[in-house]
């Protein structure tokens, strides 16, 4: 188990009553129920920071993730915008 340290919160009196009477429903305590969400927001949090930083690793990767140009725009914007017309098709 992990070594544990206090802290101290503040609540609106009527939340942390409404949280007092839930925890008692559910046989537990306000601090075990904290804790767990702590714990949970921790876990997303360094799942998220892992999932960002493999994906900033394929960027950086010289053939992770190459588009064939070079770094180089070998467009124009207008281009990225014509729409493949057929003859005789209005355009919207």
């Amino acid at each position: 188990m992990a070594e544990r340290q206090n802290v101290t919160v503040s609540f609106a009196r009527e939340t942390l009553r409404r949280a007092k009477i839930i925890a008692a429903s559910q046989d537990t305590s306000v601090s075990s129920i904290l804790r767990s969400l702590l714990e949970d927001y921790v876990r997303q949090h360094d799942s998220y920071e892992r999932a960002r930083d493999s994906y900033f690793g394929i960027l950086k990767d010289k053939d992770g993730f190459n588009l064939g140009s070079r770094g180089q725009a070998t467009w124009k914007r207008g281009d990225l915008h014509e729409r493949g017309q057929r003859p005789g098709a209005s355009v919207r």
